[in-house]
């Protein structure tokens, strides 16, 4: 008898996760199906490449090169430009593990 109580206290729990016998959706895929997602994806990036190209539109850069020159810049900005204004920098024919830089 004492060997039966044992037996039921380690006996997992009466549920559907406890005992992994979930129900699962296994959709069938048709032609027809596949069209129509496929479709509508296409629509979902369409739109949102269109929103993105649209943005870069209204990039305005101004580049100016650096040779030979003191440490000062000056740029010519003859445009009016929106805030908030980035500022980045480029380096060519420049490598980080060159010794004698």
């Amino acid at each position: 008898m004492d060997n039966s109580i044992s037996e039921t206290k380690e006996r997992p729990h009466e549920n559907p996760v406890a005992r992994q016998r979930l129900k699962a959706w296994q959709p069938i895929v048709t032609p027809q199906k596949f069209v129509i997602v496929m479709a509508l994806l296409g629509a979902l990036l369409l739109s949102i490449g269109a929103v993105i190209t649209s943005s870069n539109a209204s990039i305005q850069e101004v580049s100016e090169r650096y040779d030979n020159r003191n440490d000062v810049v000056t740029l010519q900005i003859t445009e009016e430009m929106d805030s908030p204004m980035r500022f980045s920098y480029s380096l060519t024919n420049y490598y980080q593990n060159f010794r004698l830089y």
